[in-house]
């Protein structure tokens, strides 16, 4: 009698798996739509830009990837910190803001006409990736404590959809 008890417990109901479609639809697509453009903006904006940057800018290949390489630095120094605010409660906030701020520094890019500006640039889109990309994702479903049932199922399907694994390692 426990057993049938015991796995009557464990079997989703109907209720739980239309909370579950409910969640979603309304957490999980919304991040990995935001979380794809996110990085079309970040990593696929700068392949696809170089060469034009390159014959506008007049700068070398080599000088303008350092920029890039410099904002991937950056964002992995400002991941602890980013990872403190999120703890604090601030994750909306933080990814939120990152995004946006990264989208204002790279309309700056069109202005750019100096080396050291472009350089700026992206050592400002390197803080804004620490906080908008998934890693940050992730944490934010971690830490939010009001619905632990969505934290494991929202950050598997992200990292699921971003090319990770289902499992605890990096993406």
């Amino acid at each position: 009698m426990s057993t049938k008890n015991q796995t009557e417990e464990t079997e989703p109901t109907s209720e739980d798996q239309i909370q579950q479609k409910k969640i979603f639809r309304q957490i999980v697509w919304p991040f990995a739509i935001a979380e794809t453009l996110v990085w079309a903006a970040y990593y696929y904006s700068f392949p696809a830009l170089l060469p034009i940057w390159e014959a506008d800018l007049g700068f070398s290949k080599t000088a303008l990837t350092g920029a890039f390489t410099l904002s991937l630095i950056v964002s992995a120094v400002a991941a602890p910190i980013v990872g403190r605010l999120i703890d604090y409660g601030y994750g909306k906030i933080v990814f939120a803001g990152g995004a946006a701020f990264a989208s204002i520094l790279l309309i700056l890019l069109s202005q750019v006409t100096e080396i050291w500006q472009f350089y700026a640039i992206w050592f400002a889109i390197g803080i804004a990736m620490a906080g908008s990309l998934y890693e940050a994702l992730s944490l934010i479903h971690i830490s939010e404590p009001t619905r632990p049932e969505r934290i494991a199922e929202g950050a598997i399907c992200i990292k699921k959809k971003m090319g990770g694994g289902g499992g605890g390692g990096g993406g």
